[in-house]
């Protein structure tokens, strides 16, 4: 297993076993959505002022980085579903029996 795949696995245990005994998970995260709005705001030029103009242009900002991540991770889909088809027409060719069959696709399996 790559070190990125052990990482994902123990974030992912992380990850559920703390929203399993977390009461309240919006004020779990506010210190995280607010450093990331801080973020944005901090991009923003000094020279505008304007608290209004200032938040406008910060959820500018978290719009784009929104906009990025989705596109990344329909790309990320994409390559995934390409290994998929590659896996299948080589079980195709050689008569391997079906990588669905134990559910283990392409990317799950590292491909």
């Amino acid at each position: 297993m790559a070190h990125d795949d052990a990482t994902a696995v123990a974030g992912r245990i992380g990850g559920l076993r703390r929203a399993a005994l977390c009461i309240d998970n919006a004020a779990h995260t506010l210190p995280a959505r607010a450093a990331r709005w801080q973020r944005y705001l901090d991009q923003i030029p000094a020279e505008i002022t304007d608290p209004a103009e200032r938040t406008r242009r910060a959820e500018m900002l978290r719009r784009a980085d929104m906009i990025q991540m989705s596109h990344r991770a329909a790309l990320a889909r994409q390559k995934a579903a390409k290994a998929d088809a590659e896996l299948a027409e080589i079980l195709d060719a050689t008569g391997l029996p079906d990588a669905g069959s134990d559910g283990i696709s392409a990317s799950a399996a590292g491909a």
